[in-house]
């Protein structure tokens, strides 16, 4: 077989072997190259086929990306509609749930004005007690020392033992001597008005003067002697009563510190038992706020009866 070769090819001392293995060594690196192109097309008609697979996938994975995006919208929106179907059914409850509250305050700020009320009368007394006290240092007269000595004769007295049950309003204008009589009017004279206010406190007073006075004076022969002893049986009871004025502003520390801590108290259970009312039932049961008004008479008389107890 005669092949020529192209002019860049040919050398002088070409013989035929050499070009027959020239010949072979050039089909080598065909084949070679033929190879690799056969093996590169192969490979990229692979990446094609991926290629669609993950353009497929992508694709899928879009489109339930959607749905899930239209799922959550449409969540939301639902959502939305039943916090507004809630709120409207739980609207008359939290007003009557309000309304509770405002009245339970109502309630608590009344019990504030009548114990101020009751302080304030009980510094009303202390002050008379003080004066009482700085009149008789200086041995003058004090018109309320007077009706007090007025209602000791009178529990003092034996003829009028009788009439042992007879309220602690009477008519401060009786005899020092007690000769009269218990009687049922109903006149009141000015001197009562005076002075009702000091029998809230003298009334439980009485009794333990009719008892502890009557021994020391039983002795006694004439009345100017017992008239003396009555008189530094109340400056006694005068001189303790000054003490209340300390014990007094205690009781008043120890009832704010009460109405606080109920107070704190009521507000605490208030508020764990909101989220229990509003997603149990429209239905608000009424909670009656306890009226802590015997604990804080009981306090008031143990103070007041803390010297004549001992």
């Amino acid at each position: 077989m005669n092949m020529q070769l192209p002019p860049y090819l040919r050398e002088d001392d070409d013989t035929l072997e050499t070009l027959h293995v020239r010949n072979e060594v050039l089909h080598a690196k065909v084949m070679a190259l033929t190879k690799q192109v056969s093996q590169a097309h192969y490979e990229l008609r692979i990446e094609k086929v991926l290629h669609r697979e993950t353009k497929g996938k992508l694709k899928s994975a879009e489109a339930a990306l959607e749905a899930q995006v239209r799922q959550v919208f449409a969540l939301e929106a639902a959502l939305e509609e039943h916090i507004e179907a809630q709120l409207d059914t739980l609207a008359g409850p939290l007003n009557d749930i309000e309304e509770i509250h405002r009245e339970e305050l109502e309630m608590l700020q009344d019990d504030v004005d009548m114990y101020m009320e009751r302080c304030a009368s009980y510094e009303e007394t202390i002050a008379k007690l003080r004066t009482a006290l700085e009149d008789n240092a200086l041995g003058q007269t004090n018109d309320w020392i007077l009706r007090q000595q007025s209602r000791a004769s009178y529990y003092l007295d034996e003829e009028n033992n009788d009439c042992s049950d007879v309220e602690s309003n009477y008519d401060d204008d009786l005899d020092a001597d007690g000769d009269e009589e218990c009687d049922d009017s109903d006149d009141e004279s000015e001197s009562e008005s005076e002075a009702s206010s000091d029998d809230e406190i003298f009334a439980w007073k009485s009794v333990d003067l009719r008892g502890s006075c009557s021994e020391d004076t039983a002795s006694l022969d004439s009345d100017y002697e017992l008239e003396q002893a009555r008189l530094a049986q109340l400056c006694a009871i005068v001189t303790k009563s000054v003490n209340y004025e300390t014990e007094y502003l205690a009781v008043v520390d120890q009832i704010e510190a009460k109405l606080e801590e109920e107070s704190l108290a009521h507000e605490q259970q208030e508020m764990a038992a909101a989220p229990k009312t509003l997603t149990a039932s429209p239905t608000v049961v009424r909670k009656t706020v306890r009226e802590p008004k015997d604990w804080l008479d009981d306090l008031l008389f143990e103070v007041a009866q803390l010297n004549y107890a001992r």
